[in-house]
């Protein structure tokens, strides 16, 4: 008997065991979905943490959004690419001062486009449930240095429901040294820039970003989206332009951005009348922005970060109605 009692009680011990290491398990697994492969929340479960603890600030809010009532954004504004409409501006140039570049013509095509959900691509079939709305702005140039002429390109995509979100980032710097491209990529709770380039000591990497970071790539797009109202101003962690072969960690400063007022700017096409908007970092003035007043806001003039200047040249707007298929868009 007492045998029979030690074996009953090793048996216990054993089962008890078990279900402690199938709970702990269990835990573990829950934890991991409520994280993800990051260790951070994803933004479902945040968004609903966020609403549970509001949290205050003396600068406005750094997640603005389009919602109900927003003051931050015009929910108008998206509505304009409905029809189809594509814009086609071009901007007169100078470079930074000391750049060993001529002065040089920017175009850029602005137009609504549907993505796949899964990979941010163009999507076939737009009525499918995992396709949603982007405004793509497309910029490409190519600038005079020497013998050897330097091909430029980027491409921004935003949220046509919010258009301060960035989807899509991709850049391309192509000189006589070679290529280099950069690809930002959102993923679970934070964001990543990754690089390759054929030139230097560097090649491929990636670099970490805060999930909701602000190209100064995507301003000439996003700024256009602003409610537009004397004073108002808003927060963001901003990184500098990424078309160029610098493939070092970049530095990412809070941004002040903030409705300055309403100002007249002569252009080759006349005068048109803009609301000015002014970034500031560390205090200083880091750049400078003028769009027009009247929708669809198009930047007129711009004193960029880089120190480029650009001033709007001519513009024009067509209606595309090019068919997307699996294979790619025809033409």
């Amino acid at each position: 008997m007492p045998q029979l009692n030690h074996a009953l009680k090793q048996r216990n011990e054993m089962v008890n065991s078990s279900l402690s290491s199938l709970f702990k398990l269990a835990c573990l697994l829950y934890t991991l979905v409520l994280t993800g492969c990051d260790g951070k929340p994803p933004k479902a479960v945040s968004d609903r943490l966020d609403q549970a603890s509001p949290k205050t600030s003396t600068k406005a809010s750094s997640e603005p959004s389009v919602r109900t009532g927003n003051e931050l954004l015009n929910s108008e504004w998206a509505n304009f690419w409905k029809s189809g409409v594509a814009e086609i501006a071009e901007y007169d140039v100078l470079p930074a001062t000391g750049d060993d570049a001529s002065a040089y013509t920017e175009t850029r095509h602005t137009s609504r486009k549907f993505y796949n959900r899964e990979s941010h691509t163009m999507a076939a079939d737009t009525t499918q449930s995992g396709a949603f709305a982007v405004i793509v702005q497309h910029t490409a140039a190519r600038i005079q240095t020497g013998g050897f002429p330097t091909q430029v390109s980027s491409t921004v995509s935003v949220l046509q429901s919010e258009p301060v979100k960035l989807v899509k980032y991709v850049a391309m710097w192509h000189d006589e040294l070679g290529i280099t491209s950069k690809i930002f990529r959102r993923l679970v709770g934070r964001s990543k820039l990754y690089f390759h380039a054929s030139e230097g000591t560097i090649g491929d990497g990636e670099h970490d970003l805060p999930r909701d970071v602000f190209l100064d790539d995507q301003l000439p797009l996003s700024l256009r989206s602003l409610n537009f109202k004397q004073g108002q101003e808003f927060l963001r962690e901003t990184l500098h332009s990424q078309v160029s072969p610098n493939t070092l960690p970049p530095e990412i400063i809070p941004t002040d951005f903030k409705v300055d007022s309403l100002a007249v700017v002569q252009t080759a096409m006349g005068n048109i009348e803009c609301w000015k908007i002014v970034a500031e970092q560390n205090g200083m003035t880091s750049g400078v922005y003028w769009l027009e007043k009247n929708a669809p806001n198009i930047l007129v003039k711009a004193e960029r970060q880089d120190g480029r200047r650009l001033m709007l040249k001519s513009r024009k707007y067509t209606t595309e109605q090019r068919a997307v298929t699996a294979s790619g868009i025809s033409r």
